[in-house]
């Protein structure tokens, strides 16, 4: 998508769309690509032509598009979208409910909103980034796996950061891993 790096935001509604009488190949075809709105290939919502996009948000539609849809540090921001946009799954302090209270405070000022929630959206995707680049490598190269009781377990060095939090996390899986398989009578694992 050449270009789109600097290309204008424009927020519209669903009346001026008709007004126009455009079909989305149309606004397409112009250089103008209608996310969530308009029945293109970048809209969720039913049509009369077609029902709604099962599973999907605009959000979603477009990684899929770019093929960013299985990128790791990306897995959590598109569930997170989506279940907050297909099945309303939002809390008061989550971005997707405080972006809805900022178009209500500035709803003449949607860049605004824009500005707020990318820097946030983009914070996260530093954090997961930066977990799948630099901390998951780490830790794989550094823990041992051992497999009990058919269940693989990823035992942290003693001297890294979080061993304490994954060793109670292992302990956790390591019971569960023996009251499924029947094995209650073994003592608790410590460590």
């Amino acid at each position: 998508y050449p270009g789109i790096s600097t290309a204008a935001v424009t927020f519209t509604s669903i009346r001026k769309l008709a007004e126009a009488g455009l079909k989305p190949e149309d606004y397409e075809a112009q250089g103008t690509l209608l996310l969530g709105i308009g029945g293109g290939r970048f809209d969720e919502h039913p049509t009369l032509e077609e029902g709604r996009k099962a599973g999907d948000c605009a959000t979603t539609l477009v990684a899929k598009e770019l093929g960013v849809s299985d990128d790791p540090s990306l897995a959590k921001i598109l569930r997170f979208v989506r279940a907050a946009d297909v099945e309303g799954n939002a809390s008061p302090f989550d971005v997707s409910y405080v972006v809805k209270l900022l178009h209500a405070r500035y709803p003449d000022d949607p860049h605004r909103v824009i500005e707020w929630a990318l820097v946030a959206i983009e914070a996260k995707y530093q954090e997961q980034l930066r977990f799948f680049t630099v901390v998951k490598p780490e830790f794989d190269a550094k823990a041992k796996i051992e497999e009990i009781y058919g269940v693989k377990i990823n035992f942290a060095p003693s001297n890294y950061p979080y061993q304490e939090l994954i060793a109670a996390v292992n302990t956790m899986f390591i019971q569960a891993a023996r009251e499924m398989l029947g094995h209650t009578n073994h003592a608790p694992f410590t460590g």
